[in-house]
């Protein structure tokens, strides 16, 4: 049965993704910018450290699984991703990454495809169906070669994490100068997602000796990071991992349920961001509308305008073909026509007429020739007065109504989520 938290997300995610009108379909129709991308329904945990830090045994404990090989030689040679599904399965190269979409800039970094695995695991445990760990090659110095740029893996899968754990173990290898490295390239961009621990404390039994690893370590470290003030080193073990017969194991601290409540803050922050996101990119999807059909409305005014203006001039157009009519007419009447100026009503035309018959030749064709201009250039003006901007057809315009209801929907549905989000929470009532 799915958590209240694991619903929620899930819920935000359809919204997005909806193959008929989800979010992200709608904002790529409405060229919208940035883009609604649909929030991952698992947060990212990648856990890096030296060689037998101990960061396959973390996530065997914490899944409550053996998915993970652990032992003294070199078992992670590669990226592996452990995720929560149905049924234990295993993927390799690219089957990882048609199932995580959001580690497809990991194709960029040469020969790391063929060493990307991905360990599918039905463990129930904990919030495991909320989290994907991943799982990376132990740090050391000397000849050891990697199949791949590890350094350059390690940023690009620190940027698309959401927690980041530096695992340091307390036998010397965790001062190797990759390792070192490694944390202080990590820090400089990704220090609020860093978590330090030092682990397998239980091997340390004498708390003198516990506390000089702790002090080395520290030392090494609070000289390469930045935000040294707030460092803070916590020492875990796995429980379940204990040497047997070790009576003092009881007197060292292990804070590894601090590890498992970190996890669980991220989670819940990740509900959070991810409900922020969605009532911003409904109210951004809705302003978009908003804007498209006021634009359409003035342009809608702006070609009434400029079919009237173009009218105008059409017909102002059609007055010069009219006179070189005329002209040609009074042209073609010979002086026995004029008889008809005996009737009064005629009068004023036989006196036009006669006007136009006493011009000269010459004048005659500069007015003709004139008309003619005049008409040409009067309907070119009206051409390109004339020319109208699209605008939105009835259907199209229906569509756009039918975007916005769907985005009003989505956020009246972000309000509902939150309230049952925050209820779940804080215990709170919300009617």
């Amino acid at each position: 049965v799915a958590s209240p938290t694991e619903r929620i997300l899930k819920s935000v995610y359809d919204i997005y993704s909806h193959k008929q009108d989800g979010l992200r379909g709608i904002a790529e129709a409405l060229d919208l910018e940035p883009p609604c991308l649909p929030p991952r329904k698992r947060i990212t945990v990648l856990i890096i450290g030296n060689h037998s830090a101990g960061k396959s045994s973390f996530i065997n404990w914490y899944i409550g699984e053996h998915i993970q090989k652990v032992g003294v030689a070199i078992e992670t040679s590669g990226v592996t991703i452990i995720h929560s599904g149905k049924k234990k399965e295993s993927l390799r190269g690219e089957a990882t990454l048609q199932l995580f979409e959001h580690l497809s800039p990991l194709r960029e970094i040469p020969r790391l495809v063929d060493h990307l695995a991905t360990e599918v695991a039905s463990s129930k445990d904990r919030q495991f169906s909320l989290v994907d760990f991943v799982d990376t090659p132990g740090l050391v110095d000397g000849n050891l070669q990697y199949p791949f740029d590890v350094d350059k893996v390690l940023e690009a899968l620190a940027k698309l994490a959401d927690l980041i754990f530096v695992f340091f173990d307390p036998i010397g290898k965790s001062l190797t100068s990759r390792t070192m490295n490694v944390v202080e390239k990590l820090n400089e961009n990704h220090a609020e997602k860093i978590r330090y621990y030092m682990t397998k404390a239980d091997t340390v039994p004498d708390d003198g000796d516990r506390q000089k690893v702790l002090i080395q370590i520290t030392q090494n470290l609070t000289a390469r990071i930045k935000n040294a003030h707030a460092f803070d080193l916590p020492t875990i073990y796995i429980p379940t991992k204990a040497i047997e017969g070790n009576k003092e194991q009881g007197k060292v601290f292990n804070k590894i349920d601090d590890v498992v409540k970190d996890i669980e803050k991220t989670i819940n922050l990740s509900v959070q961001n991810s409900l922020n996101n969605l009532g911003g990119d409904c109210r951004r999807i809705i302003s978009r509308i908003d804007e498209l059909e006021r634009k359409d409305r003035e342009q809608q005014k702006k070609n009434f305008r400029a079919f009237l203006q173009g009218l105008l001039l059409r017909i102002a157009a059609y007055i010069f073909p009219l006179l070189t009519i005329a002209y040609a007419l009074v042209n073609a009447l010979d002086d026995s026509t004029y008889r008809v100026c005996n009737y009064p009503q005629l009068k004023h035309v036989c006196r036009g007429v006669s006007t136009v018959k006493a011009l000269d030749p010459d004048t005659r064709k500069y007015l003709l020739g004139g008309n003619i201009l005049t008409f040409a250039i009067l309907w070119l003006i009206s051409a390109y007065v004339w020319r109208k901007t699209a605008t939105f057809s009835k259907k199209e315009l229906n569509m756009l109504r039918e975007r916005r209801r769907k985005a009003q929907d989505s956020l009246k549905r972000q309000t509902e989520l939150y309230q049952e989000y925050l209820h779940q929470s804080v215990h709170s009532e919300f009617d």
